[in-house]
């Protein structure tokens, strides 16, 4: 199983915690704490968890081994006591001399790793995931370089925009071992659109009178609510009279229907008023 660094060092802070509280259960006041102690200690630990997260069907006395091999290597020798500064340790016998107390701790020590190791992977997997989503979300984002600007257009004609309408709609799939979402991929359809317009509906067609506007730049932004409009104002262009009823927004890029937004209940509009819909423009 591999884990982060991050999430070995967790589980080797959790195995020290449980073995200095066992040993001072035992009467040994020795271990300090994880802040506290020495590096050297500190590495055994983490080396201990990696060792059974390569060696899952390892047993105690295989993890006992491994670690009196470090142990020896770092030059420690056996000891009828534990001295840090001469590198004596009464535990570097072989397995089967250590006293049952001691032989529960390579026990303890191997059940909390592979008890603990599983939930890690979980978050290691759903951070990989959303860090993958967040560089595809920026790089998509960042493909449009240039300012933000919205442009009234005038439309070639009245358009049907609905949900209905859109013959495509975009959805979150598996792509291999990462996940891409409707809005990473609705954010990489418009970096690569020629024109981008949004167009304005009174739940079945466009809004006669009211002309779509083309938007430029990196004008766009992820939020809770989807791919939304990040420029400051977008006021609608409309004729010196009438009312127009405002029921959603479509978004059309190269001319056809990308995504529609339904605004949850219709927005009368003025002629000649300045109405900024801005923040209201999410797909």
């Amino acid at each position: 199983m591999a884990l982060s660094s991050k999430s070995i060092l967790a589980i080797a802070m959790v195995c020290h915690a449980v073995n200095a509280g066992y040993c001072r259960h035992l009467g040994d006041d020795s271990q300090p704490d994880w802040d506290s102690a020495p590096e050297w200690q500190q590495s055994s630990a983490v080396a201990g968890v990696q060792f059974h997260l390569d060696n899952p069907d390892a047993g105690d006395e295989a993890a006992h081994e491994n670690w009196m091999k470090a142990k020896i290597a770092d030059g420690w020798v056996y000891g009828e006591t534990k001295d840090t500064e001469k590198k004596t340790h009464p535990c570097i016998v072989p397995f089967d001399q250590l006293p049952k107390e001691q032989q529960f701790k390579d026990q303890l020590f191997r059940s909390i790793v592979l008890a603990a190791a599983p939930q890690f992977q979980q978050d290691d997997d759903a951070l990989e995931a959303i860090t993958a989503e967040r560089d595809m979300l920026t790089s998509a984002a960042a493909a449009v370089k240039s300012a933000p600007k919205a442009t009234a257009i005038k439309a070639p004609s009245v358009r049907k925009i609905s949900a209905d309408v859109v013959k495509d709609p975009l959805e979150g799939e598996q792509v291999g071992d990462d996940y891409v979402s409707r809005e990473a991929k609705l954010l990489t359809a418009i970096a690569g659109a020629g024109k981008v317009e949004i167009a304005f509906s009174d739940g079945k067609r466009e809004i006669a009178g009211m002309d779509p506007v083309e938007v430029t730049g990196n004008a766009w932004r992820v939020t809770v609510a989807g791919v939304q409009l990040s420029i400051d104002e977008l006021i609608a262009d409309t004729p010196a009279k009438g009312v127009f009823p405002l029921a959603g927004y479509g978004l059309f890029l190269d001319g056809k229907l990308a995504a529609y937004r339904d605004r949850g209940g219709q927005l009368s509009i003025a002629a000649g008023s300045r109405q900024n819909i801005a923040p209201d423009v999410v797909f």
